[in-house]
């Protein structure tokens, strides 16, 4: 997959993806939303914790990270947060290492519903979102 869909479905609005490095076999599992009531440009990262649960980490707002010590439930010193951050220079280098593949869930990447067609699954997008998706951001 190249970068530029790579990044146009990272930040349609509802995306969840695991990233994982194949020589060590590291993976983390991360959600990318866009608050519906927020302002344009305005995401919420959230991380897959140890029991299939979503733990927030911070909120990127115009190219920058913002930590909440009262909200986030992990630490910008954790590894999981410096592997996401790694993960957004690397796509605005747009150079991604050959070790590292980038794989999207079965889920609309704009509106979270469960994909059941191959089309759509192939494309990380529902039929109804597709004509949304160039024209967002």
């Amino acid at each position: 997959m190249d970068i530029k869909r790579i990044v146009l479905l990272l930040f349609a609005g509802n995306s969840i993806f695991t990233i994982k490095n194949e020589k060590t076999k590291n993976h983390y599992t991360f959600r990318v939303k866009k608050p519906r009531s927020a302002a344009a440009r305005v995401w919420n990262i959230s991380v897959m914790g140890p029991y299939n649960n979503w733990l927030y980490m911070f909120t990127l707002r115009n190219g920058n990270y913002h930590f909440s010590d009262w909200y986030s439930r992990v630490k910008p010193e954790d590894i999981r947060v410096k592997a996401f951050i790694w993960f957004l220079n690397a796509l605005n280098r747009e150079r991604l290492p050959d070790k590292l593949s980038v794989q999207f869930s079965n889920h609309c990447c704009r509106c979270g519903r469960r994909l059941t067609d191959v089309e759509s699954i192939k494309a990380n997008v529902g039929p109804e979102c597709r004509k949304y998706i160039n024209t967002e951001r």
